[in-house]
C-alpha cells in the first residue's frame, strides 16, 4: 500500500480546482472503470486490498462505490453508521438502488455467515483499520476495493 503525503498548499490547490461538467463526467467514468477492474481482480485474488488514490473533489467517487455496490451486492464499508444510513437513503431515494452499508467497527458482527469475498470501502475509512477488523474477525480472505 502506498501513502501520499500532501502539504497544506497542495490540499488548498486541490480544493480550488474547478472542473467543467464534461471533465467531471470523464473523471467519474474513469473512476468507475478502475473500480470495476479492481473488483474483477479482487474476485480472483482473495485477501488483497485494491485502493485507488483520487485526490480530486466532487468527481463521483462515492457515487461510483454505491453504483458498484448496487450492481454486485457487495457491502460498502463506511467510517460511521450515520454516514452509512445517509448513503443507503440517498442510493434508494435518488437512484432506486438497495445497497448494504456497514460501519467498519461492526465488520466482525456483520461477517457471521457472510458469503461475499469482496467489500467496498468509502474514502473516509482508513484501510488499515478495515484490514485490522477483518483480520480480528478471521476474515483475512476478504478483499477490499475502494478509494482514498
Amino acid at each position: 500500500m502506498k501513502r501520499i503525503i500532501m502539504s497544506g498548499k497542495m490540499r488548498e490547490a486541490i480544493r480550488n480546482i474547478r472542473l467543467t461538467e464534461e471533465e467531471i463526467l470523464q473523471a467519474s467514468n474513469e473512476i468507475y472503470d478502475i473500480l470495476r477492474g479492481d473488483v474483477a481482480t479482487a474476485e480472483q485474488h482473495r485477501g488483497r486490498d485494491y485502493i485507488t488514490q483520487v485526490p480530486e473533489r466532487k468527481v463521483g467517487k462515492t457515487y461510483n462505490i454505491i453504483k458498484i455496490a448496487a450492481e454486485t451486492g457487495y457491502p460498502v464499508i463506511v467510517h460511521n453508521s450515520a454516514w452509512g444510513d445517509c448513503l443507503k437513503r440517498e442510493a434508494k431515494k435518488k437512484y432506486g438502488w438497495n445497497i448494504t452499508v456497514i460501519s467498519y467497527r461492526s465488520i466482525p458482527m456483520y461477517a457471521d455467515g457472510m458469503k461475499c469475498s469482496v467489500m467496498l470501502k468509502d474514502e473516509l475509512v482508513n484501510i488499515v483499520d478495515v484490514r485490522d477488523r477483518l483480520n480480528q474477525g478471521g476474515l483475512n480472505w476478504i478483499s477490499v476495493v475502494g478509494i482514498n
